[in-house]
């Protein structure tokens, strides 16, 4: 399978790749246009369809049937003893449309989230969670799934930027995350939507046009979600920030990624998924520098999001 996927350094750039080739034979399943098999009888991820999968790892089962599921991925991008790489079938519905997803769905897939994090948190060192929908962003199945991959070995990309947390925690005393939802005076105009315990924001600096960051307002740097008031509200936000952010941009291709989340209590890591719609490729200057373009601006994109539905009161903050 993958035995020879590892991290590899290049010294001069300072980029790290992982060579995975065997992911070239991996599926590429859209809808149909020609009118004779539907999308559905070739998806491995389709309910009646478990005999292409290579075995299934977790399920969140309602009275009748599974709701979300976790399996192996048959074309992984790590395996052992590098990593592990898995998928979370969202949901059993072969279309479902990201701004279609109900509250209910949402905490389905939240409890998959922090069921499969919590198992390979212990065992690996780091973890990524995220989801690719479009092509343009990645997706390569239709069906509706996001990906875990554990790593033994945490990315330097992602050390540096929690170093960099940790110290600027040790300069300040303060979580940077938890100041800027509390100190910055221009935070509140870069709301979208917020409940009691979660708030979506543009971020103050946005790599993409309509990127929205989701948070707990309560400083944590563990996704666990263990209590159902945690996902009830978190799936709440996410619902209604998909309905907004669809509203204003139809269906589109988008990463979402789970930014900072580590198994234990840090006091300078506060989790946070990235939402970052893609309308456009990277352009040389990007890949050279490393420097984003975006060419919108945070403030006017939460406005934008807010118009289409009634935000809450911001005094509640």
């Amino acid at each position: 399978m993958a035995e020879n996927s590892f991290i590899q350094r290049d010294l001069l750039s300072g980029r790290e790749v992982i060579y995975a080739d065997q992911r070239q034979n991996r599926p590429h399943l859209v809808t149909s246009t020609s009118g004779q098999d539907s999308p559905e009888h070739a998806c491995p991820f389709c309910p009646g369809n478990e005999a292409m999968l290579p075995d299934i790892l977790w399920e969140h089962d309602d009275d009748t049937t599974w709701q979300a599921r976790a399996v192996s991925n048959l074309y992984p991008i790590v395996s052992p003893p590098h990593g592990h790489h898995e998928i979370i079938i969202d949901t059993p519905e072969h279309t479902a449309p990201v701004g279609a997803l109900t509250t209910e769905r949402w905490e389905s897939i939240l409890t998959a989230y922090s069921a499969r994090l919590r198992s390979l948190s212990h065992r690996w060192s780091h973890v990524s969670l995220f989801r690719n929908v479009g092509a343009r962003a990645g997706g390569s199945i239709e069906h509706p799934h996001s990906q875990l991959i554990a790593l033994a070995q945490t990315p330097s990309d992602v050390e540096d930027r929690q170093q960099r947390l940790q110290q600027d925690y040790q300069e300040t005393g303060h979580c940077l995350l938890c100041q800027e939802m509390q100190k910055d005076d221009y935070f509140a105009d870069r709301i979208v939507t917020q409940n009691s315990l979660y708030v979506a924001f543009a971020p103050e600096i946005a790599e993409v046009p309509f990127e929205i960051w989701v948070a707990p307002f309560v400083h944590s740097s563990e996704f666990f979600l263990e209590e159902q008031i945690d996902r009830s509200a978190l799936a709440e936000t996410l619902s209604d920030i998909f309905n907004r952010l669809t509203a204003a941009l139809g269906e589109f291709d988008h990463n979402m990624i789970l930014m900072d989340a580590r198994r234990s209590h840090l006091p300078y890591l506060h989790w946070f998924l990235r939402l970052c719609p893609i309308s456009s490729p990277v352009g040389g200057f990007e890949r050279a520098t490393g420097i984003a373009v975006n060419e919108s601006r945070p403030g006017e994109d939460a406005a934008t999001l807010r118009h289409f539905f009634a935000i809450p009161d911001l005094d509640t903050l």
